[in-house]
């Protein structure tokens, strides 16, 4: 009688496990390691899905819906959908060489290879994932290397076109890079226990200034509708033929994608001249980590912080750290004002407003932190003090 009464206990508890979705038997990392070895097996992928990103960060916001269409055998060939009519983005590899084409400009690029990594690197300019999307077979290949901690979080069920999934949602904390140790990235999986492939990805990045304040919250959920694995696929899938009004080009004048200045933003094509006419460019400025503050005359806060900008360029200038004030205010104004001070770091002119836009340095002084890549690594409003300052050094390898 008493064994009777445990056992009806155990398979209570068991039931109320289940019902809340509690699943502590299963260990998170051994189904991210299975899903990455099911990934790497698969002979061929093919599937259809909604990408919906959001993006907000400083004053701006944003959000982007996509429809994708993905198809890759085991061998190099691979075809690519994302986007739906005039603006879609086509990724065609039939083996021997791939075609690219940007519905939204009417344009493609033809490349007698099939090295569709690099090809896709060259052509969105290391940005692929803002023109395709993200969440692709290789990626969760080499997932298991990438991930920190991870935990399963429940049941749930996924609804595709061929039926429902009962899938396992792990989620995972992403490891973080050496370049924006700051960046938290938080992604779950729903997998299909069965195929172990993943039919949902939902990825949630927030970063932080060294301050803790919150740079940009930023996130990107792959849903798929449709998923077929290791069938054959017919050769016509990886034929394309741009239309009639398309342009071949050797480089493809791309929309200019808006991520809101995430931490890791490159600055390549922003003109700089200071007061004295002399131009630089963030090429030019490539291996040094770069200071932008945003002053005015009339701001005193401004003022004590460009003093305390004078003494760290002067401690680190021989590593590699070159500072420059900006200011929108009339350019004599500007010159008469500095005769009366001792700055020695350069002064931007910009006058039509480029620079404080781009870094949207609405509140003075604002303090922006390039690092030796050309890419910004921290953005800070308000007056910083000098130690401050040197604690956002840090961040780039100066100290």
């Amino acid at each position: 009688m008493y064994i009777k009464r445990i056992s009806a206990v155990s398979i209570l508890a068991v039931t109320l496990l289940c019902c809340l979705g509690a699943y502590p038997q299963e260990d998170a990392k051994q189904w991210i390691e299975r899903v990455a070895r099911a990934y790497g097996d698969l002979s061929s992928y093919q599937c259809e899905g909604v990408i919906l990103s959001e993006f907000s960060g400083l004053q701006s916001a944003s959000t982007t819906t996509s429809f994708t269409r993905y198809s890759k055998p085991k061998e190099n060939k691979l075809r690519f959908n994302a986007g739906m009519g005039d603006s879609r983005c086509v990724v065609v590899c039939d083996g021997a060489s791939t075609i690219v084409y940007a519905g939204g400009t009417r344009q493609y690029t033809k490349r007698p290879s099939a090295r569709i990594d690099e090809i896709l690197a060259e052509v969105f300019k290391g940005q692929s994932d803002a023109y395709i999307g993200g969440a692709l077979p290789e990626e969760y290949a080499s997932l298991p290397s990438r991930c920190g901690s991870a935990k399963v979080l429940r049941r749930e069920i996924v609804d595709l076109q061929s039926g429902r999934v009962n899938c396992v949602v792990v989620e995972a904390e992403m490891a973080a890079t050496d370049t924006l140790p700051l960046t938290r990235k938080v992604r779950t999986l729903w997998i299909d226990p069965e195929k172990l492939i993943v039919l949902r990805d939902a990825t949630r990045t927030e970063a932080f200034s060294t301050q803790k304040k919150k740079f940009y919250d930023a996130s990107q959920e792959v849903k798929l509708t449709s998923c077929q694995i290791n069938q054959a696929l017919n050769d016509s899938v990886f034929q394309f033929d741009p239309p009639l009004s398309a342009y071949q080009r050797t480089e493809l004048n791309l929309p200019a994608v808006d991520d809101g200045l995430a931490l890791g933003t490159s600055t390549e094509n922003i003109p700089l001249m200071d007061l004295n006419g002399t131009r630089y460019t963030f090429r030019g400025l490539r291996g040094s980590v770069v200071i932008f503050d945003f002053w005015a005359t009339w701001c005193s806060p401004c003022l004590k912080e460009m003093a305390s900008l004078e003494k760290i360029g002067e401690k680190y200038r021989d590593k590699g750290l070159a500072i420059f004030g900006v200011n929108q205010q009339e350019q004599k104004l500007q010159t008469d004002f500095l005769k009366k001070k001792s700055f020695s770091y350069p002064m931007l002119f910009d006058r039509s407003g480029m620079l404080s836009r781009h870094f949207r340095a609405s509140e003075l002084p604002t303090l922006v932190v390039i690092d030796r890549n050309g890419r910004m690594v921290d953005w800070e409003q308000g007056m910083q003090k000098q130690e401050e300052l040197e604690s956002l050094l840090k961040l780039t390898g100066i100290q």
